[in-house]
């Protein structure tokens, strides 16, 4: 249940919040419906009073806009030192309750237990209940965990993929050390996906390597 049950007009107006757009703007009264923020005005906002509204007075509380996390395990983490340590995954209030209003969320250590179809049933129940929310594809280990098979088809066939491919080899994780040539082909598939079949979000296709000396050698 909502803490504040909107109306049927879907109207809230905010009034007394010290506004951040990001920058400060001091004590502001809002408007907002629709899911967009109709006015940000320095005096009161004068409403008709047959109007339905949702009336929420913040008292000088800060007001600032929805914070990205932009590295989130959200079908739960850990599982590296054994079954017993697997963490669940956050309900959305974990989110909004910190005023987190957008997510990409990606595998952990544990892409066995753990998978591609998880990750983007997750991601996409995130959204349904409101909350922005994209995945990361693949993960630790080569061959990268997918949902159709491949990178690329993931990348192009999947709505809520970010677009990027993520990649990581840390030395106490994976004793598997793929060649640079194996790596080359990897990164080319994320390229191929974006600049093929998605050329209007080619700005987001990006392959993400957390041991910088992989990317040296490519």
């Amino acid at each position: 249940m909502s803490l504040y049950p909107l109306p049927p007009t879907g109207l809230i107006l905010i009034r007394n919040a010290d506004v951040y757009a990001p920058h400060p703007l001091g004590i502001r009264h809002l408007l907002v419906g629709g899911g967009k923020i109709l006015a940000i005005c320095e005096s009161k906002i004068d409403l008709p009073s047959t109007l339905d509204v949702l009336d929420i007075d913040l008292e000088g509380r800060r007001l600032i806009p929805g914070l990205i996390d932009g590295h989130v395990h959200v079908t739960g983490g850990g599982g590296e030192p054994g079954f017993a340590t697997r963490v669940p995954s956050l309900p959305l209030s974990a989110y909004t309750r910190t005023g987190v209003t957008s997510v990409i969320g990606l595998l952990g250590t544990d892409d066995v237990a753990r998978g591609t179809r998880d990750l983007v049933a997750t991601v996409n129940g995130l959204r349904e209940q409101g909350l922005s929310a994209w995945a990361h594809s693949g993960g630790y280990h080569l061959p990268p965990a997918t949902l159709t098979g491949s990178v690329r088809s993931d990348i192009v066939f999947i709505d809520g993929g970010t677009r990027r491919s993520r990649q990581r080899h840390p030395r106490h994780r994976t004793r598997t050390r793929p060649c640079p040539r194996r790596e080359a082909g990897f990164a080319g598939d994320v390229r191929v996906a974006g600049w093929r079949y998605l050329p209007n979000l080619l700005n987001r296709d990006r392959l993400d390597f957390h041991e910088p000396s992989r990317v040296d050698q490519l």
